[in-house]
């Protein structure tokens, strides 16, 4: 890019058409294309630039995070970055086999990252106590957040997901606190793996949300939650007080919300669920009568259980009628 000049234009976010602006809020990079043109939003201003290959150049040196690239990163991990992040080019994806980015390989992406004050880098810590497999690749994105881009071939998904507590125990114990793992869907190709990196955030986003004494969340395990994520607020209120409005004392107790927790996670199994909270199956099916007395809602059953999960999916406020 030297002796080339960029031609840049400043705006506020408020001045750019709407669906400029909703992608810019929404995409964890801030970053646009749109008629040739690329939008970066940095928080205050929007910059727009040409989407050519200086264009490119540019969103590259603007979006470069200095304390990833004080790291040793091979070119196969920084070209991995810029396509999670959506500022290389997708003219340029073909070369990619050049550095070893194989677009035949079944992957999927785990991200993992940190939700306390780090003294270290998490993308530090990882490559110093993590072994990586041949055909792995780490790639640094923030000072809190790693990606694994992890070969499938051998793999399945139960895999994954243990290998994944796995390394969260180990990053724990060696410093790096609370950490959450969001794994996306499998893939194949180089084309969906941006898609697939957001599919693990939507992951992280929903787990904490409805899950968050969890640690490690496989988004094709979250439909439900997916869907009821996607309802309008209003509407959630309506469905709420439509159910929990029939009782006069429909607040739901944390034991009550515990005991249906695990129920749900056995599959509606009254024994494996009593063995589970160290309880007599007489008084399992005690607590469950009560929810039904107050919502009218017998969790034993399959329709009920899924409307349940729907009313106590809501925010802590909406479930307890604020």
């Amino acid at each position: 890019m030297k002796g080339q000049k960029v031609s840049i234009e400043f705006f506020l976010l408020n001045e750019l058409p709407d669906n400029i602006s909703q992608i810019l809020k929404e995409k964890p990079e801030h970053i646009c294309r749109s008629d040739s043109f690329i939008y970066y939003y940095n928080g205050q201003h929007v910059i727009k630039f040409p989407d050519n290959e200086f264009g490119n150049s540019f969103l590259y040196t603007i979006t470069q995070n200095p304390d990833i690239n004080s790291r040793n990163i091979s070119r196969t991990a920084d070209l991995y970055r810029q396509i999670l992040t959506d500022s290389l080019p997708e003219s340029l994806h073909d070369s990619l086999q050049n550095y070893e980015i194989y677009p035949d390989r079944k992957r999927c992406v785990v991200i993992f990252r940190s939700f306390i004050l780090l003294k270290e880098d998490i993308y530090t810590v990882f490559s110093k106590t993590i072994p990586v497999e041949k055909n792995d690749v780490i790639v640094p994105v923030r000072f809190d957040t790693v990606v694994l881009i992890k070969d499938m071939i051998y793999q399945t998904m139960d895999d994954i997901n243990e290998y994944s507590s796995a390394v969260i125990d180990t990053l724990e114990e060696e410093g790096a606190g609370c950490i959450k793992a969001g794994i996306s869907r499998t893939f194949t190709g180089i084309s969906p793996l941006r898609n697939a990196y957001l599919d693990a955030l939507k992951a992280i986003d929903l787990g904490i949300k409805y899950h968050s004494d969890e640690k490690v969340y496989t988004l094709s395990k979250l439909t439900l939650e997916t869907i009821i994520d996607s309802i309008p607020a209003v509407k959630r209120d309506e469905i709420r007080r439509s159910i929990i409005q029939t009782s006069a004392n429909s607040e739901l107790s944390g034991e009550l919300l515990e005991t249906v927790r695990v129920f749900f996670q056995n599959d509606l199994n009254l024994t494996a669920t009593a063995k589970q909270l160290y309880i007599h199956r007489n008084t399992l099916n005690y607590r469950l009568d009560k929810i039904q007395k107050m919502l009218h809602l017998d969790v034993r059953s399959f329709h009920d259980a899924v409307v349940f999960k729907i009313i106590t999916d809501f925010p802590e406020e909406i479930i307890q009628g604020k």
